[in-house]
């Protein structure tokens, strides 16, 4: 297949996506705003955009995308109204700081595991599948709190801005050193689960000719790619969690904290964008990762049913 062909695919399938991840947004959100929960105080009418049905589904839909498009944003915030596109912007630093450096660490320890694993042989291997099966369920966040107990310069809440420093907290150093048990965290899930995918990627380069190492290991490296930028969108997800605990203003822990507060213009907001940076990695990477590697576009379902029909006819 050329890739042309895969890109205007793959274009369709992204598009396709956006269209339903703003549909998901808009529905859910308007029926959220007919059940604020009791004990939240704010001004009912600030829910009047919720609330108008006496426009078709389609008019109000396509309001919807035109507010977003036109500045990234969906008004003001309920409680301290400011403007949301601005909320999203300061909050996606954080964000990234969490997951690039996380998703990082997790690639390090997984390659550390599968070498250990792959080495020791079956005995090994069998030995290995307790503590990856240990590190997908709660050990994460065990350790990130033994690590806090026993390691009493590393702080278990906030955020230090690089460039921005606020109230004697800022800089390279001390951004990092309020991140290492976020990363931890992070990582130790996802860890385990790439280490299952790179012990079969080291494997195969062990049993391969002498020749074929380096294409094994090639296109291997770009399929690990791919599942990393698969994993985008569930890493944001796993960030959520991560932030919440450590206190960190990131996307995650600020649609946690405007759901409970019904801000629902910032929770809104925030989803859409979360969203849309998730798809729109996913899709990049796709694009870079099979113009790199040809063979790496037969995985799409189309690709198949195209021989297929080739071959019947």
């Amino acid at each position: 297949m050329s890739f042309r062909r895969f890109f205007l695919v793959r274009l369709a399938w992204a598009l396709l996506a956006v269209f339903l991840a703003t549909v998901a947004v808009f529905s859910t959100f308007r029926l959220v705003a007919a059940h604020p929960p009791p004990g939240v105080h704010f001004d009912a009418r600030l829910l009047e955009p919720y609330y108008d049905r006496d426009r078709l589904f389609i008019v109000r839909y396509g309001e919807f995308i035109r507010d977003f498009a036109s500045d990234g944003s969906f008004g003001r915030s309920f409680s301290r109204r400011r403007d949301t596109r601005s909320v999203a912007l300061r909050a996606i630093p954080v964000t990234a700081s969490v997951v690039l450096p996380g998703l990082a660490l997790a690639l390090a320890l997984a390659f550390l595991f599968s070498l250990a694993w792959a080495r020791g042989g079956a005995k090994a291997s069998r030995l290995w599948r307790l503590p990856v099966q240990l590190a997908v369920a709660a050990i994460p966040v065990w350790v990130a709190f033994e690590l806090s107990f026993y390691v009493e310069w590393l702080p278990i809440q906030g955020y230090c801005d690089v460039f921005s420093p606020g109230k004697g907290c800022g800089g390279v150093s001390e951004w990092a050193k309020h991140l290492v048990l976020p990363w931890v965290t992070f990582a130790l899930f996802f860890a385990a689960v790439y280490a299952r995918i790179l012990r079969t990627v080291v494997f195969g380069a062990r049993q391969a000719k002498e020749g074929d190492q380096a294409v094994v290991i090639r296109r291997s490296v770009l399929a690990m790619t791919r599942v990393v930028g698969r994993d985008v969108g569930f890493a944001l997800g796993a960030a959520v969690f991560v932030e919440v605990i450590f206190g960190l203003p990131g996307l995650g822990g600020i649609l946690f904290h405007s759901l409970a507060g019904f801000d629902l213009p910032v929770a809104e907001t925030i989803l859409l964008w979360a969203t849309l940076l998730a798809i729109a990695v996913h899709f990049l990477v796709d694009v870079i990762v099979c113009a790199l590697d040809p063979t790496l576009r037969a995985g799409w379902p189309f690709v198949h049913a195209r021989a297929a029909s080739s071959e019947s006819a």
